[in-house]
This record gives structure tokens, C-alpha cells and sequence, in this order.
């Protein structure tokens, strides 16, 4: 993400800003993005999947870890360095499993994601 989409953003209200990481060059755009930008916005990365990843943010500055999915490792590695995390999940299960790892909010994907079962008699 180039500086100048990040200002754009801040400029038109939005307080958060996720870089994925999926996307080019995600630990450049995080510490330009922080550096001009961290006071005004919390900044950080999406599609974090692993503690591996969650050491780069925070190593490139970033202060938000957003996941697809509700791993309690990654959840309280995250915590541990002082991140806010928001993993995201599906069920009940997965929601209260999250929290109690320490998430700060829960990204909640629809059910309808999930493969529907057959009933049995």
C-alpha cells in the first residue's frame, strides 16, 4: 500500500489500516505507513497466519495483527509483543477460544462459509 492511499484513507476518517500481507512488498508499505501515518491511525497487517508472521509486523512497526482464522498461538504471540489481534472466526467455540487467548475483536466470517450438512433421520 503506497502512502498516498494510506493518507487518502486517514484523511477520509478510517482510523485503521490493514495491510495484507499477501500483497506486494507488506513489510515496506507497514513502516512508511507508521512512520507518517501511526499517530492518526492504528496500523498493522491482515492475512497473518503464523508467530513467524506476527514477528515481522512487529519488527516492520506494525501494531494490528487481523487473521482469517482464530489460532490461539498466533493470538497470544500477538499479545505477548504487545499487538492488538483479530482473528477471525466462525463458531461460538472458535470465539470464546479466541478471546480467552486475548483477542482485542473477533472478525466474524458467516456461516454460510461453512459446507452444509445433510440432516439424518
Amino acid at each position: 500500500m503506497s502512502l498516498g492511499i494510506g493518507q487518502v484513507l486517514v484523511d477520509s476518517g478510517f482510523s485503521i489500516i490493514e495491510v495484507p500481507l499477501n500483497s506486494p512488498r507488506p513489510f515496506e508499505s507497514i513502516p512508511i505507513l507508521q512512520e507518517s501515518l501511526g499517530r492518526r491511525a492504528l496500523i498493522g497487517a491482515g492475512t497473518v497466519l503464523s508467530t513467524e508472521a506476527v514477528e515481522g509486523v512487529a519488527a516492520a512497526g506494525g501494531k494490528l495483527i487481523v487473521m482469517p482464522h482464530s489460532d490461539t498461538e498466533v493470538i497470544a504471540h500477538a499479545k505477548s509483543l504487545g499487538l492488538s489481534c483479530v482473528p477471525g472466526v466462525v463458531t461460538p467455540t472458535e470465539a470464546f477460544a479466541a478471546l480467552k487467548a486475548g483477542a482485542d475483536a473477533l472478525k466474524l466470517f458467516s456461516q454460510r462459509l461453512l459446507p452444509l450438512l445433510s440432516s439424518r433421520p
